[in-house]
């Protein structure tokens, strides 16, 4: 998806020289700062969330991936032999 949108000048300038700098393409710098963007805004709003909110939240993701039968299977004799290594 190609999405356009103003950044100033001094902003365009350091996106520019920190894609030099880092020797990739301004476009994955943009992304990358996009994704931290988003990353950041996900934190803010789970602060701000209550907790009924956030079971409300972990119950959808459940639903949407539940649970495997083994996902958390341990086999029991590789644990001792783990634990005697420490």
């Amino acid at each position: 998806m190609t999405v356009q949108i103003d950044i100033d000048d001094k902003q365009w300038a350091e996106a520019r020289t920190l894609a030099e700098e880092l020797k990739i393409d301004y476009n994955k710098v943009l992304i990358k700062a996009f994704r931290s963007i988003l990353r950041n805004l996900r934190r803010e709003k789970l602060k701000t969330m209550n907790i009924a909110e956030k079971e409300e939240q972990h119950r959808g993701s459940y639903e949407k991936h539940p649970v495997g039968p083994d996902e958390f299977y341990v086999d029991e004799e590789r644990l001792i032999e783990a634990w005697k290594e420490l």
